[in-house]
């Protein structure tokens, strides 16, 4: 009896250290999957602005109320065709800053905006989303 208490124990001293890792790597996959749903909706919009679609740039905004994600047509968020707005839910629980509005120009894809969209999850986590003048798309 004493042998199997001492069994149990020790199960559960290995299970109870294990938890807080096995979170830690839970909570970093979905901040790297929502990260590689806007690097997917990035790359969208640039390959519909190279090719031309509808004679229009082509770009992704940020909403932050609700949290969403907008695939749009036009030079800019505030002069778009809201009709043909394509809207993707993100995950509310994760922190987002930097650029909130990316646009791709017609044909060459370069972007005009430079910068990063940040992604945290409150706790340690963070990963980042880099756009540079070319409209090269780098997640670190």
């Amino acid at each position: 009896m004493i042998e199997m208490l001492l069994v149990l124990a020790l199960v559960s001293l290995v299970a109870g250290l294990g938890l807080p890792i096995t979170i830690d790597a839970y909570r970093n996959n979905n901040l790297r999957s929502e990260q590689d749903l806007l690097v997917g909706l990035l790359q969208k919009a640039r390959s519909q602005s190279m090719h031309n679609i509808n004679q229009k740039a082509h770009g992704v905004y940020v909403a932050q109320s609700p949290v969403r994600y907008l695939l749009f047509q036009g030079d800019s968020y505030a002069s778009r065709d809201s009709a043909e707005d394509i809207s993707f839910p993100a995950n509310p629980h994760y922190e987002l800053s930097g650029l909130h509005e990316v646009v791709f120009s017609q044909l060459s894809g370069t972007s005009t905006v430079v910068g990063d969209i940040f992604f945290s999850n409150g706790v340690r986590s963070s990963f980042a989303i880099g756009i540079n003048s070319e409209g090269q798309i780098n997640p670190r």
